[in-house]
């Protein structure tokens, strides 16, 4: 079973180093592979599969990415001319508001995409290094794999905080919608249902807030956490 196991990862790891000898794409960085190793183990065709996986990853979100800077333009434009029209009392406050919201909603999907995009890089990089070190007993990449995986934590808690200031603006909004609703269902302009999705989505919108504040918080615990191991590793935190 074993033996079927490691056939097949070499099939794919061949095909893998014919596509990318071949079409010679553009690369982040030169990879590895585990015939270049001292050693060839079924981890280290594992780690070269890897390797080749993230950066197929990273180069279909760079596809994606270029995609939504496109539509970021699009809302950048639409939000400085509502800027201009509110300052000249032209539209209402909401409509101004729904404008910034609808911009750095674009802000924030770009931010995540490029967010992952680093993060499949570096997922890559990792895999390099697991296959370098994987390869030789006397290879030890510990402080190059952490300072990688420090590096992708930080991506996640820039991609966190500009979601969080995206929903905070949302709960802003909506807060002021539910409030005017409210009036509006006093006077009999606004109908129950139609206040009770309101409020619906004020709350879906307070729980988001509060879920990325601690997805933010359990982020910095984890950088926190990496440079700790590596100060006791090799007696200070490395820089970036």
């Amino acid at each position: 079973m074993r033996a079927q196991k490691i056939a097949v990862a070499i099939i794919l790891v061949t095909t893998l180093q014919v596509a990318a000898d071949s079409v010679r794409v553009s690369l982040p960085f030169e990879p590895v592979y585990a015939y270049q190793q001292k050693k060839i183990t079924f981890d280290s065709l594992s780690w070269e599969i890897s390797q080749f996986q993230s950066l197929s990853r990273w180069h279909h979100v760079l596809g994606d990415v270029q995609t939504r800077r496109l539509e970021l333009e699009t809302q950048k434009r639409s939000f400085e001319r509502g800027q201009k029209l509110f300052k000249q009392g032209r539209i209402s406050r909401t409509e101004f508001l729904h404008r910034q919201h609808r911009f750095q909603m674009a802000e924030y999907t770009l931010a995540e995409l490029e967010g992952e995009a680093e993060m499949a890089r570096i997922s890559a990089e990792i895999a390099r290094f697991g296959l370098q070190e994987n390869g030789d007993d006397d290879a030890d990449f510990r402080r190059e794999i952490a300072l990688k995986m420090r590096e992708s934590l930080r991506h996640q808690a820039k991609t966190l905080e500009s979601g969080l200031a995206a929903a905070r603006l949302s709960e802003t909004l909506l807060k002021e919608e539910l409030e005017s609703g409210r009036v509006l269902h006093e006077k009999g302009n606004l109908t129950l249902a139609e206040l009770e999705h309101r409020e619906l989505s004020y709350r879906r919108t307070t729980i988001r807030v509060e879920t990325l504040q601690s997805q933010y918080q359990v982020v910095g615990q984890a950088i926190h956490g990496i440079n700790a191991s590596l100060e006791k590793l090799f007696g200070q935190t490395p820089r970036l």
